[in-house]
């Protein structure tokens, strides 16, 4: 009984453990989109409007 538990209990863990990691992992894909595209598109958008 105990050792089920204790089966259940790092099954959860495990689960929280790689749903964690997936947030974080995406998390950080998205900052890295952000910081590469963020600054061209950045730019483009200050050239378009300083011409205007």
């Amino acid at each position: 009984m105990v050792g089920w538990l204790g089966d259940m209990v790092g099954r959860a863990n495990a689960m929280v453990g790689q749903a964690s990691y997936m947030i974080g992992h995406l998390s950080f894909m998205v900052a890295h989109t952000t910081y590469t595209v963020g600054p061209p598109a950045y730019m483009v958008v200050q050239s378009r409007y300083s011409y205007a």
